[in-house]
């Protein structure tokens, strides 16, 4: 469990708290991250509450920034009064976070009604479009609809996040993801040395990257592939990430003869080096927010094969092709082998240049992150004259 250290009130800096469910390597919590390294530290820090265990992927960076980190309780029906009793605690005894940012959305009733109870300018992110399923689904379509209405700022990651978590009636603002392009930035010296030390030389590189949950869809790639490499035999499928459903991936593949064409490589933070040596990045999800691997993997030059669940609006180059998950398994081989086989530009250096100055680039959404932040402060100020 991190340790909590004693924040002064000395610093100027706005200290905004950020919840998470955990802090995992996911989407959200890299835009965070990636808004954290690029923002004026000194104007405005970040703190952190999560509650989930065994995720805490991010802590020594936080800390090593300023940032303060909190643990909870889980809520669950054992610990849901201690957690209850750890938030009152955190945003009562410590009247340092004048802003509450909330990415998890099933607990989000909870912490931001104590936020406007304790007057807080409070922000709900909708990252997803969809609940999830069984039992945990319908909780949390049941308690996330009343968090819209203790938000005074709404964003979302697409459109399509924002009418799932808010509804066409509540207005919101689209705040996309995005990431550091330089770190994408293809370099063929680069790709070259991970294919050897991948033992991937002279193979054609299937990419994915995601965690091992259902709504990624690994069965289906899995099936996919399979109907791929019969017609591609110097192929490997990469998957890269972690998750529960990532035993029964492995078994699968074992049952499907695949296992020696499928690596499993866990989860490895610097994905921009392991994209260029992938030549094909193919993500059939049945759901997605507006996910970060898509804009990452573009800005690597990287042809791309999705399913028509991924917004649109993460979309921007002509290097992603589509397929409804309506097709089946052999539509999608048939596609990646006209991609394969289809002469690319050779030089994927440039396509990040794609994204310079768009809001994909992490330095021009720090920017408009630092005035979202300022504009409540100032009218907090001006209401305490």
């Amino acid at each position: 469990m991190p340790k909590e250290k004693k924040i002064t009130t000395m610093s100027k800096a706005v200290r905004v708290l950020h919840v998470f469910a955990g802090l995992n390597c996911g989407g959200a919590e890299n835009l965070v991250m990636n808004l954290y390294r690029h923002i004026d530290r000194a104007q405005i820090q970040f703190d952190f509450a999560y509650y989930k265990r065994f995720s805490d992927y991010f802590v020594r960076e936080i800390q090593e920034m300023g940032g303060q980190v909190y643990r909870l309780p889980p809520p669950t029906f054992r610990h849901f009064f201690s957690f209850l009793f750890r938030w009152w605690r955190i945003l009562s005894k410590q009247n340092t976070h004048r802003i509450i940012h909330g990415h998890a959305q099933a607990t989000s009733i909870v912490y931001l009604f104590f936020a406007r109870l304790m007057r807080r300018h409070t922000i709900l992110h909708a990252h997803t479009t969809h609940h999830g399923y069984g039992g945990k689904g319908l909780a949390r379509r049941i308690f996330q609809f009343p968090a819209r209405f203790f938000a005074h700022t709404r964003l979302a990651c697409s459109q399509e996040a924002g009418e799932w978590l808010f509804g066409k009636k509540k207005a919101f603002s689209i705040f996309s993801n995005a990431i550091d392009l330089d770190r994408f930035r293809y370099d063929p010296d680069e790709a070259k040395r991970q294919k050897e030390q991948l033992g991937m030389d002279g193979k054609l590189v299937i990419g994915h990257v995601g965690r091992f949950s259902r709504e990624k869809n690994h069965a289906f790639l899995l099936e996919v592939f399979g109907q791929f490499l019969a017609r591609n035999p110097e192929s490997v499928l990469f998957l890269v990430g972690d998750g529960p459903l990532k035993h029964p991936i492995a078994e699968r593949a074992k049952e499907q003869g695949l296992e020696d064409h499928v690596v499993f490589a866990g989860f490895i933070p610097d994905v921009g080096r392991l994209m260029m040596a992938m030549d094909l990045f193919v993500l059939p999800s049945l759901y997605e927010g507006v996910p970060l691997t898509l804009i990452e993997a573009q800005s690597s030059g990287l042809p791309c094969l999705v399913s028509d669940a991924i917004s649109r609006d993460v979309i921007p180059t002509s290097l992603v092709h589509t397929l409804s998950l309506r097709e089946n398994e052999q539509v999608w081989a048939d596609k990646m082998v006209e991609i394969a086989n289809r002469p690319h530009q050779q030089d994927r250096s440039h396509w990040h240049l794609s994204f310079r100055d768009t809001e994909f680039d992490i330095r021009i959404q720090a920017i408009k992150y630092e005035r979202l932040i300022r504009e409540p402060i100032g009218n907090q100020r001006k209401g305490n004259r």
